[in-house]
């Protein structure tokens, strides 16, 4: 185009719009045309530099310049990971990425189903997916780094099989980790004339081990002392005690989805009672079916008058052991794995009052998909250590289960030793909308040797077993587990076996070898959404050769109201009384928790709270909490104050609590005072992970963890907050899915200003 000299000249000769048919008919008939946005390369010219430059990938929107790109994959709106691709211009002239057969199949495209793909080297670069999978699409948003995979769910893998490929799974790096666990306790009591006494109580435990490979070393250490120094007569004393639990030396068998575990371990539950042993298992590995119900580990709850040390047993072994403040707790994070048996639960109050319950620890029906099955293969010695010593039988057992294809499975297995065999066989079917329900027989024969052989006995026996579970979401409900049992006079389980005759250890609820005839246990809980909710746990045993019966109940209701909480539980347990007997105890509790953000806006007041709580129990005895608790530092530090006390003559007392969640590990104190005692307390708890680059801190980790390398990047949030990278810029992600998809992350907007991160989240 060329542009007069003197536009001016022009238009003052004629009027610029005239009436010309012909050229508006030619106007008319002309295509309209719009002209790329073009980027002038001469602004880039530095110093006299005169190469081209190629700009003409930016004249569309949404493109970009050849080359790589390290960018997050999402296959229909599902995270896959950060991949660093190679974006070429495809057979279309647009660009895109080059995408391999087996980067598709790892981000879930089932290839082998898909005829133009399932011939193709698997890594061939590919960048046209839609002439190779119908309607696929790829898309990249520059701005945000982020590739969108668009693929036809009838090309993709069943999301199951996506979530647990084998061929995903990472056996870790070398390291040494341990969770610890440490509570002590000193209670100073006064009498008349000046006579005091005291007692201090330490707990210990530590789960360790090692990673190397696919091995696993695990091995779970307690340790306990009891110090008391007496009154004028009584002269002072220690008790204490060290153990090591649970040691087993573990591996994967991942063609048979099983694992292999030499050492202490437990039998499963499914089909015999549990019992710890020692020698060698092969089991299939519920984790590592895709969709499978993960372990279950029942949580405790209760009622504390004060600062109580809170105790639970199981198989006779000290497996936690904690300090609460007063009023209602709920511990959920009981972490030993491997073991089966009911929780022994015991509540010592600051005074020295003890209360006792159990909380079942029982499976749920067997229940398998069609064509599903798993099975468990054991042979080693018995290893209880309920009573002071026991028989410590050899023996092998076997069991499987198997799903049908009409909603029923089968199960059964042997149990064999010397003096001992068992035999079981049962079946569960699903019911549909009521549920699932299993039912099964033990049949066992016990022979009992004297010194002489002159008083051998054999015993046969069976024992009958149903059990039933339900979950209906559309109404709330959850019947987690109800389970009656009713066992001949004569029959013996393994545990019964071995024990028989053999004085229980020291702290062992005095029951617990008497052999149950009738065993009931139920578990339910009720959502009813603005209504609050309610959760009712309750078992009742009987026993051969006695007219005890051991009762158990947790009966509760709890809800909020603009932030006013407020619930009310019944509970029957077990109290110590001075002639060292347990009868019962009805306790009926309520207690109300008011926020101070209904009287201020003040950010402090945002987490403080005013409680109170009253109990009853069956005795007459009423006791009154009233306290104040809050946090700071966005949660991590607590505190609390209350002030107890009753209407029969129960001694009056005050309690202080504090507590830091940090980072590394957490700790918390309590201290409790009267006219006659003084308690004080103290929780810790962390985890240590010993890596080739060094010593990593964190809180208490899980089974599967994940080790986080940011070098230079000190202070990161990791995963939300779970963790926080260190000086050197390290961090334990704690708590990761075994066999899993796990996306851990780092915010950016943590960074220190002269740290850039490469990659900020990996799969």
């Amino acid at each position: 185009m060329k542009i007069p000299h003197n536009m001016n000249n022009i238009t003052s000769q004629r009027p610029f719009f005239r009436y010309r048919p012909l050229a508006w008919l030619l106007l008319a008939a002309t295509t309209p045309v719009m002209a790329d946005d073009y980027f002038d390369p001469g602004f880039l010219n530095i110093a006299g530099d005169n190469s081209d430059v190629d700009l003409s990938a930016f004249s569309q929107a949404g493109s970009v310049a050849e080359g790589e790109y390290t960018v997050s994959v999402f296959v229909n709106q599902q995270d896959t990971g950060q991949y660093t691709l190679n974006f070429v211009k495809n057979a279309q002239g647009q660009i895109a990425p080059e995408i391999t057969p087996a980067q598709l199949e790892t981000w879930g495209v089932n290839v082998p189903q898909v005829p133009e793909l399932k011939h193709l080297p698997k890594d061939l670069p590919l960048t046209d997916l839609g002439t190779l999978i119908p309607d696929a699409s790829a898309h990249l948003e520059l701005g945000r780094l982020r590739l969108d995979l668009s693929i036809p769910q009838v090309a993709m893998q069943p999301a199951l099989s996506r979530n647990a490929d084998p061929a995903l799974w990472d056996n870790g790096i070398p390291a040494l980790m341990m969770n610890y666990n440490l509570s002590a306790g000193r209670t100073t009591n006064s009498y008349n004339e000046g006579l005091k006494t005291r007692n201090d109580n330490l707990f210990a435990s530590v789960r360790a081990g090692a990673n190397a490979g696919p091995w696993r070393l695990r091995s779970t250490i307690t340790h306990t002392r009891f110090e008391y120094s007496g009154g004028r007569n009584e002269s002072a004393g220690s008790q204490s005690r060290t153990t090591f639990t649970n040691t087993y030396l573990m591996r994967d068998i991942r063609p048979l989805r099983s694992s292999l575990q030499l050492g202490e371990t437990s039998t499963g539950s499914d089909v015999f009672d549990g019992f710890s042993f020692r020698g060698l298992k092969l089991s299939s590995n519920e984790q590592m079916l895709p969709g499978q119900m993960r372990g279950y580990a029942p949580a405790v709850s209760g009622v504390a008058n004060s600062n109580a040390r809170v105790t639970v047993r199981q198989n006779g072994n000290i497996i936690y052991e904690t300090y609460v403040a007063p009023g209602a707790f709920y511990i959920n994070d009981i972490q030993q794995a491997g073991l089966s048996g009911d929780y022994d639960v015991t509540v010592t109050e600051a005074d020295g009052t003890e209360r006792q319950f159990v909380v079942p620890y029982s499976s749920l029906p067997v229940m398998l998909r069609p064509g599903g099955w798993k099975y468990e293969v054991a042979a080693g010695r018995y290893d209880g250590n309920i009573t002071t010593s026991s028989r410590r039988s050899d023996f092998i057992t076997g069991t499987l289960v198997y799903g049908l294809h009409n909603n029923v499975t089968l199960f059964g297995g042997a149990l064999l030793a010397k003096d001992y065999q068992a035999l079981n066989a049962g079946t569960g079917v699903s019911i549909g909308d009521f549920g699932a329900v299993s039912a099964d027989v033990t049949h066992s024969t016990a022979k009992f040797t004297s010194e002489n052989h002159q008083n051998d006995e054999r015993k046969t026996g069976q024992s009958y077993r149903i059990r039933y579970s339900k979950s209906m979401m559309s109404t709330g409900t959850s019947v987690d587990l109800t389970a009656l049992r009713y066992s001949t006079e004569h029959f013996y389980n393994f545990s019964e076996f071995n024990s028989q005759g053999y004085r229980l250890e020291e702290g062992v609820s005095p029951w617990t070898l008497q052999r149950r005839r009738t065993s009931f246990q139920t578990q339910l809980s009720q959502q009813m959404g603005q209504y609050g909710s309610l959760h009712f746990r309750a078992s009742r045993d009987d026993y051969w050769g006695s007219d005890r019966t051991l009762t158990g109940l947790s009966l509760g209701y709890s809800n909020s109201i603009k932030g006013v909480s407020y619930g009310m539980n019944y509970n029957i347990d077990r109290v110590k009384d001075n002639n060292n007997h347990w009868p019962e105890n009805r306790q009926l509790s309520l207690n109300i928790s008011v926020p101070f953000s209904l009287f201020s806006y003040g950010q402090n007041m945002q987490s403080m709270y005013a409680t109170y709580s009253v109990t009853h129990d069956n005795t007459g005895r009423t006791q009154n909490n009233t306290g104040l608790s809050g946090s700071l530092a966005d949660g991590r530090f607590s505190y609390g104050a209350s002030q107890n006390w009753g209407n029969k003559n129960q001694v009056a007392s005050t309690s202080l609590n504090t507590g830091w969640q940090g980072d590394k590990g957490s700790i918390s104190a309590g201290y409790s005072y009267s006219d006659s005692t003084q308690a004080l307390n103290m929780n810790a708890s962390g985890g240590v992970l010993v890596h080739q680059e060094g010593i990593t801190f964190s809180r208490s980790m899980g089974d599967s963890v994940a080790l986080v390398s940011a070098p230079g990047a000190e202070g990161v949030s990791v995963n939300g907050g779970s963790a926080v990278t260190d000086s050197r810029g390290y961090a334990v992600a704690p708590y990761l899915s075994d066999y899993n998809k796990n996306s851990i992350g780092l915010d950016p907007a943590t960074l220190p200003e002269n740290v850039d991160l490469v990659q900020s989240n990996v799969n």
